[in-house]
């Protein structure tokens, strides 16, 4: 998807970063979210493409199912605010949070989210290219055979 993940990613490093500070309650929910969401993005650090990388930040560190995501009639939706109480916050921060959260979900629709393929699906690619291989060989052949029973009955 044509979405801007570095700002949505410094975003998240800055909010962390006042979260740690502003936080009154460490088992807060948003601080909780947040803590998950760091230590999901120190684990993509390792993709070095940046069509990976971007990949892997969407399908792993955005797509939070249960905190940002839900599921309402058996579709996933995003949720409508933020996980966390107010009152275990200094200042405004979980309306900052909640402005990131918004810039998010009018950036991306749900369906291009959970669509985003992740460093699980690598291992399916070969199995799939393989497969379409094996598809244009069985196309190869069948087009051939027709050539040849074609030929063979014109003699």
């Amino acid at each position: 998807p044509e979405v801007d993940t570095i700002t949505i990613e410094i975003r998240l490093i800055s909010l962390w970063r006042e979260a740690q500070e502003e936080c009154l309650d460490k088992t807060d929910k948003l601080y909780q979210l947040f803590a998950r969401m760091i230590g999901n993005l120190e684990k993509i650090k390792k993709y070095n493409l940046p069509q990976e990388y971007k990949s892997a930040f969407l399908s792993c560190v955005i797509n939070v199912k249960g905190d940002l995501i839900t599921t309402k009639n058996s579709k996933l939706k995003y949720k409508d605010n933020v996980p966390g109480n107010v009152k275990k916050w200094n200042d405004d921060f979980k309306k900052d949070a909640q402005e990131w959260f918004d810039f998010i979900k009018n950036s991306l629709s749900i369906e291009e989210l959970t669509a985003t393929p992740g460093p699980q699906d690598k291992k399916i690619i070969s199995l799939i290219k393989s497969l379409i291989e094996s598809y244009r060989n069985f196309d190869i052949l069948k087009i051939s055979a027709w050539i040849a029973i074609c030929w063979i009955s014109r003699m």
